[in-house]
Parts: C-alpha cells; sequence; structure tokens
C-alpha cells in the first residue's frame, strides 16, 4: 500500500485529497456494477467505458456484480471504504486507491423510458454520473469542446496514470439548464431549408440528445423541480367563448386575440379576482409541488381596461405599455397569497420580462415569490437594475435569458457580454439559470456555449480561465484561435456593434437586435475583417498540431469561410439590392459552399435557413430561386404613388382604372424600401400610417421596349406585407395572399406580358395591399425581368 501524506484542498466546491501516482494496465481493468444499479448509473458505466476505449484504445468490458480477482476495478455507485455515505443534492464523489476507483452520488431516477431519457431528464439528479465526468476531467484531462464524438478532446495513452486520492463536486447552483436546441421550432423551420439539409424526425431527434448528452458532461442539471414558462397559452381555445373577461381588453376595444392566428398569445386581465381564482384551482387540482405558475403570455397587447390601468406605475407622458412591472409583480402577489390559503408556502413564479423586466415603482416583492430574470444581453447597469429589483424585495432569483438569441451564425464576440452578464447576476444571490438557447452553430459560436456552461457549473472563475481552457483545445494554436477570437470580440463587437445597439434594433424593428445586424450587416463587418482572422486561422496551421488539433482548427477555418460568404450575400441583398445579378452570385455561391460542406460544418442547417428566411430572404436564396430562369432588366423606382383607402371602397370606385395623370395630380407619393408606417412621404400621410392596419393602393408606370413582344415577362416583389393584388393598365395580373406565416417577407413574381399592349409607350402598375396586422406594404424592390 503506498504511504501518502494527505492533503486537503476546497476550491471551487471541489475537495481533494492528493496522495499517490496510480497505474491502471486497461487490459487488466474492468468497470463493475452492482447486480441492482439502476439507469443512471448504468448510463454511468456506459460513459466511462466510452472514454476509457477512446483514451486507451481497450474496451474495458463491464460486469455486475462484484469484482474479479486480479482486475484494477472502476467501481460504479460505490463508496469508497470511510467515504462519503450522505450525499449533499446532486453531490458527485470519486476516490482512487491503488487496487479500485470508486464512483458514487446523489442519484434521482426521473421520468422517460430510455436510459438517455432517464439520464438527462430534468426530472433526475445524476451525481453519479457527474462523478465518472469528473474524475475523466481531473485524472485524465478529458475536456468537452462540442457535442458528439468529435468534440471530446483527450490525450491517448496505453496505460492510465491516475492521482490516488478523493475529490468531490457539489453545485453551486440548484438549477444550471441551458436548452439544447432541435426542438419544435426547428422541425417547423424544416421546410425553409433546402430539402438536402432536412432532418427526419430521428437525426432532429439523434442531434438533440447529443446537444443534451454534452449538456450533462458540462454538469447541467437540477435539485429544484417546479414548473414555469409562459402559462396560459391555451386558455383563450378553453375558456375564451364563456369567459372573454378573463382576457385582456386591448387596443381594438375586444377581449379576444388582437391576431387571430395567434391565441397562444393574447394576455390576461389580471386585475379580475376570478383569472385569480381560477389559476390557483388548477394548481391545487395538479397537486405537483409548491411552486404556482403565473408567467404572462409571450409577445405585447396587455389589458387596457381601468382596473388594470390602475394598477401601473405609469409617469407622466409615458405609454401605458413602456412599464407594466407594477401590475405583474401585484398579480403574483396576489396569486401567491390566494394559494397560501389552501397550500401553506405555496410560491408564484413569474418573469422579469418584456415590459415587466424594470424593477417596480411602488409595489413591492412578496417574500416568496419567484423571479425569472429575462434582461437585455446588451443592456446598460445591470448592476443597477438587480440593485434596484432587491430594494424592491427580490430575493428568489433566477436568470433565464435569451442571450443566446443574438447569434445570426456568424463571428461576433458575445461570449464575454454574456459570461459578465452571468456574473452580476450571481452577485445578486440567483440560485440557478435557464438559457434560451444554444442555436448549435458550433464552428462558430461554440466559444460561448463552452464558457458559460462551465461558469455554470463552476462560478468562481474568471472568463479568461475558461476561455484559456477552450482553447486548449488547438495545441499549440492556442494563441492563435485565442487573437481570432479577441479580433471579433474587440472590433466587432465591442467596438462597432455595442455603441449603434439602439439603431440595430430600431432597425430590425421591435427590438430585434439580430434582424437589425443581418439587414445592416455591411456596415459593421467588411473584407478587411475576414482577410485578418483567416490570416490568424492559417498562421495556427503552421504550428505543430496533432492531428485532431489541426482538423478542429480547419473546421474554424472553414467556419470563417463561410461566414464571409454569408456577410457577401446580405451585403448583396442589402447594400445594392438593384443588382440582382450580383445577388444570384453572391447566393449561390454560399448555397454551393452550405452543400459542399453540410456534413464536416456542425451546423443546424435547419435552424440556420430558418432565421435568414423568418428575417426576410437575409442571404438572397429566396430572391435567387425567384428569378431562376429570369433575367433582371430593371429595378423599378422606389418612389411610388399611394392611396389609403380605410373604407374600402377602391375596389368599388375600381381605383385600379385610374388615369395616370388623375394619380400623379391626387394620390400621395411614398418610398417602398420600408414598411408604409416608416415609409417617407408627406407628413400627413405618415400620421396616418401610424399603425395603421387596413388597404393602401401603390401605383407607378414602367415602360417596356416594344422588342420584348412575344417574351414572357415578370414583375419580381421583393417581399408585400401582407397580402397583394397586382393590376396592369387595369387588368388583374395576379395576386400574393397571406396564407402562410412567412409570405409577408417572401419573393414572388407575377407574369405581366399577357396584359401589356405594347403599341403603349408607358404602362400603370397597380398594387391594393390588405395589411391585417403590424406592419404594413411593398417593403422590399420590385424588378421587371423576362425569361430567358
Amino acid at each position: 500500500m503506498i504511504k501518502a501524506l494527505v492533503l486537503l484542498m476546497m476550491l471551487g466546491g471541489t475537495l481533494c485529497s492528493l496522495a499517490g501516482t496510480v497505474t491502471v494496465n486497461p487490459q487488466k481493468a474492468v468497470i463493475v456494477l452492482s447486480s441492482g444499479a439502476g439507469k443512471i448509473k448504468q448510463f454511468a458505466a456506459a460513459e466511462l467505458a466510452k472514454h476509457l476505449k477512446l483514451i486507451t484504445g481497450q474496451q474495458i468490458p463491464v460486469v455486475k456484480g462484484k469484482a474479479p480477482a486480479g482486475k484494477y476495478a472502476f467501481m460504479i455507485g460505490v463508496s469508497a471504504p470511510g467515504g462519503t455515505k450522505k450525499m449533499a443534492p446532486e453531490q458527485a464523489v470519486f476516490t482512487v486507491t491503488a487496487k479500485k476507483s470508486y464512483f458514487n452520488g446523489d442519484d434521482l431516477v426521473g421520468r422517460g423510458r430510455s436510459l438517455e431519457a432517464i439520464a438527462y431528464s430534468k426530472y433526475s439528479r445524476t451525481g453519479t454520473l457527474f462523478a465518472v465526468y469528473l474524475f475523466l476531467e481531473k485524472e485524465l484531462g478529458v475536456k468537452w469542446f462540442k457535442p458528439g464524438d468529435d468534440g471530446i478532446v483527450f490525450a491517448p495513452s496505453k496505460q492510465l496514470k491516475l492521482q490516488a486520492g478523493t475529490i468531490s463536486w457539489t453545485p453551486k447552483l440548484t438549477m444550471r439548464e441551458i436548452r439544447p436546441g432541435y426542438n419544435k421550432k426547428t422541425a417547423r423551420d424544416s421546410v425553409k431549408a433546402p430539402k438536402e439539409f432536412q432532418l427526419s424526425v430521428k437525426q432532429r431527434t439523434a442531434k438533440r440528445l447529443e446537444t443534451q448528452i454534452w449538456l450533462k458532461r458540462m454538469k447541467m442539471g437540477r435539485s429544484q423541480v417546479f414548473g414555469y414558462g409562459h402559462a396560459f397559452t391555451r386558455w383563450w381555445n378553453k375558456y375564451g367563448k364563456a369567459h372573454p373577461e378573463y382576457f385582456a381588453l386591448n387596443a381594438k376595444g375586444q377581449r379576444a386575440p388582437y391576431h387571430a392566428s395567434k391565441p397562444d398569445r393574447i394576455k390576461l386581465c389580471v386585475s379580475n379576482p376570478e383569472v385569480h381564482k381560477l389559476i390557483v384551482a388548477d394548481f391545487v387540482k395538479r397537486g405537483r409541488g409548491k411552486v404556482v405558475n403565473t408567467c404572462e403570455n409571450d409577445s405585447g397587447n396587455y389589458c387596457e381596461c381601468k382596473k388594470c390601468r390602475a394598477l401601473d406605475a405609469t409617469m407622466k407622458g409615458e405609454k401605458f405599455d413602456k412599464d407594466l412591472t407594477d401590475r405583474y409583480i401585484w398579480f403574483a402577489n396576489s396569486v401567491q397569497r390566494l394559494a397560501r390559503k389552501q397550500v401553506p408556502g405555496a410560491q408564484a413564479i413569474m418573469y422579469a420580462y418584456s415590459v415587466y423586466r424594470y424593477p417596480p415603482r411602488k409595489v413591492k416583492v412578496d417574500d416568496g415569490v419567484i423571479l425569472g430574470f429575462v434582461p437585455k444581453l446588451l443592456a446598460d447597469d445591470l448592476d443597477a437594475y438587480y440593485q434596484a429589483w432587491a430594494k424592491a424585495g427580490a430575493k428568489k432569483l433566477f436568470l433565464r435569458p435569451n442571450d443566446m438569441h443574438i447569434d445570426p451564425g456568424l463571428p461576433m464576440g458575445f461570449e464575454k457580454r454574456m459570461f459578465d452578464n452571468f456574473q452580476t447576476c450571481m452577485k445578486y444571490g440567483a440560485f440557478g439559470t435557464d438559457y434560451d438557447s444554444i442555436h448549435n452553430f458550433w464552428p462558430v459560436s461554440g466559444i460561448a456555449n463552452y464558457i458559460i456552461a462551465r461558469a455554470i457549473a463552476d462560478p468562481g472563475k474568471s472568463f479568461d480561465y475558461w476561455e484559456n481552457e477552450y482553447c486548449s483545445t488547438y495545441g499549440p494554436a492556442a494563441d492563435e484561435v485565442k487573437k481570432y477570437y479577441h479580433y471579433w470580440r474587440k472590433n466587432i463587437f465591442e467596438k462597432k456593434l455595442i455603441p449603434d445597439r439602439e439603431m440595430i434594433e430600431k432597425k430590425g424593428r421591435y427590438g430585434n437586435f439580430r434582424r437589425g445586424l443581418m439587414w445592416n450587416l455591411y456596415n459593421y463587418y467588411s473584407d478587411a475583417d475576414f482577410d485578418k482572422t483567416d490570416a490568424l486561422l492559417k498562421a495556427g496551421l503552421n504550428k505543430k498540431l496533432t492531428p485532431a488539433e489541426r482538423q478542429r482548427l480547419e473546421l474554424l477555418l472553414l467556419a470563417n469561410q463561410h461566414a464571409r460568404l454569408a456577410y457577401e450575400a446580405m451585403r448583396a441583398k442589402y447594400k445594392k439590392p438593384q443588382d440582382a445579378k450580383k445577388l444570384a452570385v453572391a447566393a449561390n455561391r454560399l448555397l454551393d459552399f452550405r452543400k459542399n460542406y453540410r456534413e464536416k460544418l456542425d451546423f443546424n442547417w435547419e435552424f440556420l435557413f430558418g432565421n435568414e428566411a423568418t428575417f426576410g430572404d437575409v442571404c438572397g436564396m429566396v430572391m435567387t430561386k425567384t428569378f431562376k430562369g429570369l433575367r433582371p432588366l430593371k429595378k423599378l423606382s422606389l418612389k411610388w404613388f399611394f392611396k389609403i383607402d380605410q373604407k374600402d371602397i377602391g375596389l368599388k370606385q375600381q381605383w385600379q382604372n385610374s388615369p395616370w395623370g388623375q394619380i400623379d395630380a391626387t394620390w400621395d407619393t411614398l418610398y417602398t424600401d420600408t414598411f408604409w408606417e416608416k415609409a417617407k412621404c408627406h407628413p400627413a400621410l405618415h400620421k396616418q400610417l401610424q399603425k395603421y392596419d387596413g388597404i393602401g393602393w401603390y401605383a407607378t408606370r414602367i415602360k417596356v421596349d416594344k422588342k420584348l413582344q412575344g417574351k414572357k415577362l415578370f414583375l419580381v416583389f421583393g417581399a408585400v406585407d401582407e397580402s397583394c393584388w397586382i393590376f396592369v393598365d387595369g387588368k388583374p395580373a395576379g395576386e400574393h395572399l397571406f396564407k402562410k406565416p412567412d409570405d409577408w417577407k417572401t419573393p414572388f413574381s407575377i407574369r405581366i406580358d399577357k396584359e401589356l399592349d405594347f403599341e403603349q409607350k408607358s404602362h400603370t402598375v397597380v398594387v391594393r395591399v390588405r395589411d391585417v396586422a403590424g406592419a404594413g406594404g411593398i417593403w422590399q424592390p420590385v424588378y421587371l425581368a423576362v425569361e430567358d
């Protein structure tokens, strides 16, 4: 037996007992499960076997029962003699001795039938599994820089060199969650991607599981389990017909969904005591714990009734829905008080989100109310923000940010800002996290995913510590990789994007920073940025790297090249939209690149294509597809004539047949490079169009060369919000109706040659547009094109 002097150390929740070195021959080793070992311990054994095979090249067998004589035994689910018996929630402990290594932890089997579903359910506690990961990390230097087997970083070794002693880890946060992506939205986005990029349900589920496993390797988990999330999404369908009084009185003066197609977004009339009673009755009936969910539904259109408005602390001259925190704190307090009459110790949970993310002005937070904070990633002075909430009584809080949604699939450098925001929240006693959500653009934003996951598991270490650890996976090229990430962070994110964030959000509509950035990317990125970052990565490739390190670096370079092509396509789409040929070249070059490296680049392609389509065909792929077989002849003038039709009388009065002289003399002018709410026009018309939902008529004149007679001619519209009907010289040429969610931002073409009299010198094009919600109008360029 090795004699050793034991040194006890506490480092960031890890207890280390350091003694001598133990050498293990994998050919004489075995992994031992007790005969009654549950699913979590079985998975822990499988994970240990997988990693030891990667490291040693040897398949170490897993057996049940007692350890065979003469074998070094890795004992799963067994405490070392004299070791820890009573575990803290999710605690993990492993002990290395001369003859055996012991792995044990606090386990609780959650829901699910499969091994993986049980191990990765949020209802499970997986201390023994964490003990295996802790061992792999601390004893064998394993890192997991991304999901999948190719994301496992290790040093091959024929024998295992272990340090005798004990290491114990207990999480500081009782809820450590990052959502894995590849969710229902990804499935919906599938149809927006080319067929070769679409996944089957089985493939998508496997990808999601791969990310869930990575998160577990990062020690994500929770010992506090309670339900929350937008709580009333089904209420309208359930109660709307019989009890419209439960719901918000909207700006239309109706207690009904503002958008009929989105009943899940309707808000409650939170001042109605019957609503409170129903919430509590449902909570008591379910009998699931002591936390009652009061998280309001997503989006806008809050209740404007007098009683709800009386709950607000609106300042003079302020829009009523700028800050609604007081009404929602009052609501959560009221529901909690009512619930506690039937369930002692009940706690209400709500989001501090959207227009109720601000600290309350008058109302105090009742003791026991749980707040899920959703601050903006780019918000200033979060320290003062949390301080103000603390003064208002907020004591029980967790971080539920949307920070990861800033990720456009391009290098940006937001990882430190996200880390700093996390640390600020931790200062004020947060007990957990729930990040929404990993986008799975691993060669681009994997560093952000890695650093935040590591910080959640061990909040005591600095950003530099985790950044260095991540970059170390590139071996001797670590310095070059670090400089690469520093370049984007310093020169793009901190120098350009943060100072201009308000303008970017404004251009993106409804505060959408990512959309605003993609529409204006050419203002912030340049060819020189990609030249410099390519050079950094190529310098790293000149270092002496292992095959695995070289492969990782080549993948990073490939992702940077992809980002350059995406930038070029967005620049062609928005900087010079009149040049359809350049757009087609750039879009096709990007698409070809994606096809060539679809398997190699670890991207959630469905989600990426879905984002690009959702934000208005930002890379021009749909537009290019629309132009397929067509040759653009000219881009029509952005300045059109316009007439508002508030009473919808235009068709009856046949405005489509209006003589051009009458249009020129009596209609206003309006630019078609943005929605009519924001378009450049006469001040009186501009005032009418603010928040206008209804009918509007556009008109312009085009000249068509007589030589084109006999050719198929088309008007190609970049986008019209929402439905439109096109007339040429008074004759109906076609229509584009809003039927699918993305129709308002999807390019389309209308054939017009059959309506043309080629003896005429010019032709009148009239477009009737109907908008029923949100922004409206012709908001993207229109082209005249001919079929080649």
